[in-house]
Parts: structure tokens; sequence; C-alpha cells
């Protein structure tokens, strides 16, 4: 017994049914084969019976009986003459034969223009109501059960060829992720370094790579894609390290804390004075301030000294202001310029300042400069060999107290405080400031 209409050619017997009863099948028309030397018991098929007049086009079930005589078959009615209902036959000999309706024939547009002779393994399509084409670039591997679209060798469930355009796309409004992920494959185009791998997310959530990034970053919405900051109790600063270093500092991931001195720019101390009024008015900082500032010192051709740190930046040949009583590095990175600190600006090696002062003349290493509180208010440096290249370096006190005089010794931004007044020495000498003024 089949499960789908079985089809045979020149099959034709006579029936006497009447009214709507089952169809009984009786002696065969002559030049033609009985139902049961086609089909078997249980077989379905469709059917064909007409009076001359009326007809009836439908399917059903060939049911074999002891002899030809008592084979039937069962009606279900596709088209009739009675509106497409069961017709109500009277007496007299009907004709019965197997047939293919025309509302269910399918066939190939071979031969037909416009459409594509049949290819194994291609997938037939619809062209009309009743003609299948092929397309050659919709490839069914049968037995590994995958679909190839403008690839005749499919590998994957749906294997898309193409050279990337449109026709290579997919363009959809959401995937549902199966039980194994997405899979990326290893060599993404020329990327040696791209490895493959399964990714079971739809999409990779934002992640916090360690604990100081966790206390700084928030993150929110449905996979983690909104940024935020968290909050932070008064009186902290998003900084990195801390402690004290040498001229070449190891880094480190930046946190919020406590902001210290150790926090205050040197740059602040020589060129602004802030330094000053924090000593002159609070002693207990004496000893906290940064007291070892670093700059760093190339050349530009023969033409100067460029020099960047404690309020410089890559500035040619700039005026130093030193304070007496701190310790200066200069880094000195200029092959063929020796670097002097003298008290003269004139080229060669004679009138070296040499107090407090190592590997003074370097042109490839590290100068210690621990500025003495005799210092001469003005020193200079020089290149050993070009004269272009020379600034000066200023010195300056902290020594706390009233000057002699208005006419006392002093140079241009010198600073001195007493309990209650701030004297500048400017062009015209010194002048006074009431610290309550402040």
């Amino acid at each position: 017994m089949s499960n789908h209409p079985i089809l045979h050619d020149r099959v034709k017997q006579f029936s006497y049914v009447t009214g709507t009863s089952t169809i009984d099948l009786t002696d065969v028309a002559s030049g033609f084969s009985t139902f049961r030397n086609s089909y078997n018991d249980g077989d379905k098929l469709f059917y064909a019976i007409t009076d001359g007049t009326n007809y009836e086009v439908g399917s059903g079930v060939f049911n074999s009986g002891a002899s030809l005589s008592a084979d039937t078959l069962t009606r279900s009615v596709i088209k009739s003459s009675n509106s497409n209902s069961m017709v109500a036959w009277g007496d007299g000999r009907k004709e019965v034969f197997a047939t293919y309706p025309a509302t269910h024939a399918v066939m190939t547009g071979s031969g037909i223009a416009g459409f594509d002779a049949p290819e194994a393994n291609k997938l037939a399509i619809w062209g009309s109501d009743h003609i299948l084409n092929y397309d050659a670039e919709l490839t069914w591997n049968h037995a590994t059960k995958t679909l190839g679209i403008r690839n005749s060798t499919p590998l994957y469930g749906i294997d898309i060829g193409g050279n990337g355009g449109s026709q290579s796309m997919i363009s959809a409004s959401g995937y549902i992720c199966g039980v194994n992920g997405f899979y990326f494959k290893a060599g993404n185009g020329s990327d040696s370094s791209y490895t493959s791998g399964y990714q079971y997310k739809h999409f990779l959530p934002n992640s916090i790579s360690d604990s100081n990034t966790n206390a700084v970053f928030a993150f929110s919405g449905d996979v983690s894609q909104i940024l935020g900051l968290k909050e932070q109790n008064a009186g902290t600063v998003l900084a990195g390290p801390t402690a004290e270093c040498a001229p070449s500092c190891s880094p480190g991931l930046p946190s919020f804390r406590s902001l210290t001195v150790d926090d205050m720019p040197s740059e602040m101390a020589t060129n602004s004075g802030v330094d000053t009024k924090i000593l002159a008015a609070s002693g207990d900082l004496n000893t906290k301030v940064e007291d070892r500032i670093t700059f760093q010192v190339s050349n530009n051709g023969v033409g100067a000294y460029a020099i960047s740190g404690v309020g410089t930046s890559g500035t040619a040949n700039p005026d130093l202001w030193l304070q007496k009583g701190l310790t200066y590095h200069f880094n000195v990175n200029a092959v063929g310029h020796p670097f002097w600190i003298k008290e003269s600006g004139a080229i060669g090696t004679t009138h070296q300042y040499n107090d407090n002062v190592t590997n003074n003349g370097t042109q490839s290493g590290i100068i210690t400069f621990t500025v003495p509180q005799n210092a001469p208010p003005r020193l200079y440096y020089n290149c050993q060999y070009h004269a272009a290249m020379s600034g000066n370096i200023y010195t300056q006190s902290l020594i706390q107290g009233t000057p002699a005089s208005r006419t006392d010794t002093g140079f241009y931004g010198s600073m001195k405080f007493d309990d209650n007044y701030l004297y500048i020495h400017v062009s015209s000498g010194w002048r006074r400031v009431g610290l309550t003024d402040l």
C-alpha cells in the first residue's frame, strides 16, 4: 500500500454504481488493463468516471475483492459536473479509468522558452502553477544534508558562495542562536593570528579587566553596552602611583584615591611660587615637597639645546629657575654637545660651576645639581663647542625674613616672607604685599 497517489496508463473498467455509493468495478474495457493488474489493495490513485453525460474526477483508494467483480474504489471528488460534488449516478454502465487531474499536474519546463533543463542535485522551483524550473545556483547534497547557494559543493547546512556581492550576503532582522552558538573560522582573511572558536552569546558584553578599573567604571544595559563612572568620595582624584620615583618611573593603573602632596607637579613649585607660600605657612610640608626634579636635555642640531620639564616643553635654550636647597637632574642625550653648568656663558670647559654638581660636562648621562644656599643668583649652561647652545640658570632662595632694605640685593622674581608680609623683587626693587590681602 502506498501513501501517495500512483499513476498508471491504460487502466479502464466499467461500473454500474448508483447514487453516491462506492464505485464497483466490473469488466475491463477493450484494449485496457484492470485496476487489480496495476494497483495493490489499499493503493491511492486518481480516477475519472462518466456515463457519457455526467462526470466526476477525484482521488480514491483501490480495494481488491475476492474476484474481479468484487473490486471497488472509494470516491473523494476534486471536480465534477455536479458543482464539484459527488454525482448521484442513475442506472446504467459507466466508464471508470485512472487519470492525472489537470489541477494536480506538474511538469518540467525543459524545452519551453525561459525554462532550464533539469540537473542532478539542483533544486526545483515553481515557474508557474504546473511547471517546475531548475536553478543551477541552488544545490542540494542529499548525503550531507547541505544546501549550496552559488556553491556547487556545500559543506555546511547553508553554504553561500559568490564573490562577496549582494548575492552572497545575508539580510535578517534577527537570529536565534542554537546550542552550539556562532562559529568563527580561523584565519579571517589574511589575518593568520585570528583563531577560530564558538561564541555562545549573541553579543559579548563589556567586562572589567582588573580591580582598579572596576572601582572606576560601571556597565549597564542588556549586554553591558552602556559605560558610566562610579560615584566617588569627596577629596579623591583619579591618578596613578603616588610613590616617589627615579627619573624613569614604572607606570601603574590609575585609581580613585586621596590627593597627596606627592601629586603636586614640580613645576608648580619653581614657576608659580606655590611651594614658597606652602613652605612659609606650614613647616610640616617642608620635607614632603618633591626635591628631585628632572630636565630632559637634547639638541636641535648645533643651534640650541631642547629642554623639557619643570615648566619647559622642548623649549630652545630656555631660562631655568632653580630653588636653592633642591636637587635637580639633567638627563642629557646630546652626543657631540657636552652640557656644562658654568659661571660664564663662554664655550670651552673653563669657569665650571661644580659646587654640589656631579657628572658636569656629560653628553650622554645624568648631571645632578643640588643648589647650595650660597649659589650665585645667575649661572649658565653651555655646550663645550657651540656658542649658540647656551642659556641662563637663575637660583632663588626660600629663606624667610624681611629684606634689609628696599635696595637689598635680589634678582627679578625673588620672594621673601615674614609673619605679615610677602616681599617680591621686581625691576624697580622690592615690593611688599600684606598676607591678609591674599
